[in-house]
């Protein structure tokens, strides 16, 4: 085992004698290092099989395209997010793998100065010719993955032409030990609707880098977008007496583990208003009405109806704020900010006039704050995406302020 220092220098010696090259890499760009193994493949016909990860729209397109026509080409999408820094260099002779900080990026140390991308980072990589393992770990990620083709290839461009990665993204993307607290810098800058837009995608890719967690904020599953989206249609139901059972649990998020269906806060704590919840078909009608008058609201009525809502539900035996502003906010996402165990204390750091959020009282004038944001009273977008996310941008104030155990 030995040390890596001058990343740029080794792997050009590497290409020298290798053979095959397998890398495994969060993201990539254009470097001269890159221009250097295609012309090896060029020169000499070695074999390139390539992982690259496409988290936060940093790869560059043209990477991809020149590890494509060099060799093979899977990529990493998300969530999980796909994170390694592998080099596997195998020839006749010998074979090493380099392990360690370092993506196939100029930012990420493979980059000479002097580049229009200079090295932004200090890396550093770990040499081992003791490849086994390294060599075994490849070959399972290469299955989990299936080959690209070009046409998804130009999907992937044309997205990123549209929504280009912002600086403040490839700040995250590299420097991803921000703490929980940090996330409110991310609403700092939301001065608009853009910018509200540039702080969710900031926020996806600092839950994508958490450990353990297999949730995102703008995933087609397993998000705060996802949940939402799933499970208004169950809230907007106009009797809840037919609810099943399976959609009982899943409006107060007691399915799966921390992410899914529990975002927005599960009711795990509240044991006799769960069981109540799924058992009592009465119930379940009278908290759907009650819901049901806030889903018809008009907007001015807010955050009138919402308190109104909130108090008639705590009424009923073992209800609390939690459970009612979770189901309020599923019913009306664009309106309504779920209170949750997980969420109170950053709620109250980012809106400190509101008072006790314990009380119905406090709930309203959080409301009557979030209605203040200049993000929030921005007109419709015409992105069809954007537009789902507007349409929810209340209730997504959560992955802001959701405070994850051991995060």
């Amino acid at each position: 085992m030995r040390l890596v220092t001058n990343i740029v220098e080794e792997f050009r010696k590497n290409l020298e004698w290798a053979t095959r090259i397998d890398i495994a890499s969060a993201w990539a760009t254009r470097t001269e290092s890159l221009s250097a193994l295609v012309q090896e493949v060029e020169r000499r016909g070695i074999s390139v099989r390539a992982i690259v990860g496409i988290s936060g729209r940093a790869t560059d397109p043209d990477a991809l395209r020149l590890l494509q026509e060099a060799g093979e080409l899977r990529i990493a999408d998300d969530p999980p997010l796909f994170h390694p820094k592998f080099y596997h260099f195998q020839g006749q002779a010998k074979a090493v793998a380099w392990i360690g900080s370092a993506n196939f990026t100029a930012a990420g140390g493979f980059g000479q100065r002097g580049e229009q991308h200079a090295p932004q980072n200090t890396e550093t990589l770990f040499e081992t010719r003791d490849v086994a393992a390294a060599a075994e770990w490849f070959e399972a990620e290469w299955k989990e993955h299936e080959e690209v083709c070009r046409e998804q290839l130009e999907k992937y461009r044309q997205e990123r032409k549209k929504r280009p990665p912002e600086p403040s993204i490839k700040r995250i993307v590299h420097a991803p030990n921000i703490g929980p607290d940090a996330r409110s810098v991310f609403l700092d800058e939301a001065k608009d609707w853009g910018g509200y837009v540039r702080a969710l995608e900031e926020c996806d890719t600092w839950w994508k880098h958490q450990r353990r967690c297999k949730f995102s904020v703008l995933g087609e599953t397993d998000s705060w977008v996802h949940t939402i989206a799933r499970l208004r249609p169950l809230a907007e139901s106009r009797d809840w007496s037919k609810l099943e059972a399976q959609e009982c649990k899943k409006l107060l998020g007691l399915i799966g583990g921390e992410g899914g269906w529990a975002l927005l806060g599960n009711m795990r704590g509240a044991g006799t208003a769960c069981s109540s919840f799924e058992k009592d078909s009465v119930l379940r009608r009278r908290i759907g009405e009650i819901v049901e008058r806030v889903v018809n609201a008009k907007d001015h009525e807010f955050p009138e109806y919402a308190v109104k809502a909130v108090n008639a539900v705590e009424e009923l035996d073992g209800y609390s704020i939690g459970i009612a502003t979770r189901l309020l906010a599923i019913a009306r996402p664009d309106r309504c900010v779920s209170l949750n165990g997980q969420s109170r204390r950053l709620l109250v750091a980012r809106f400190p006039n509101v008072g006790r959020l314990s009380t119905t009282g406090g709930y309203g004038r959080l409301l009557q704050q979030v209605y203040r944001q200049p993000w929030y009273h921005a007109s419709e977008p015409e992105d069809q995406c954007e537009l789902e996310w507007w349409g929810m941008r209340a209730a997504l104030l959560d992955c802001f302020v959701y405070e994850r155990s051991g995060t």
